[in-house]
């Protein structure tokens, strides 16, 4: 895929109240599990909580690549005319 095709894709999903949402609501889930009793789980937990704003990264990640990619077109656009 394109990689400002995908930028657009990362950006619209960090935007989207649906999405937000499912992050917070895992994110929620996860501090509520560790807010209990302690478990033989909970580094799982730990390491699910980390995931979620590695995933938010990884999408803002594709934002700015794909917006370094579009300054790198206009500019060769500007330079062929």
């Amino acid at each position: 895929m394109d990689p400002i095709t995908r930028a657009q894709n990362a950006q619209r999903l960090l935007d989207d109240d649906i999405f937000k949402e499912a992050m917070k609501a895992v994110e929620d889930a996860i501090l509520d599990q560790l807010k209990g009793p302690a478990t033989p789980h909970d580094s799982e937990l730990l390491m699910a909580m980390r995931l979620v704003p590695k995933i938010k990264g990884w999408l803002i990640g594709q934002v700015e690549t794909g917006k370094v990619e579009l300054m790198i077109r206009e500019t060769e656009a500007k330079g062929r005319k």
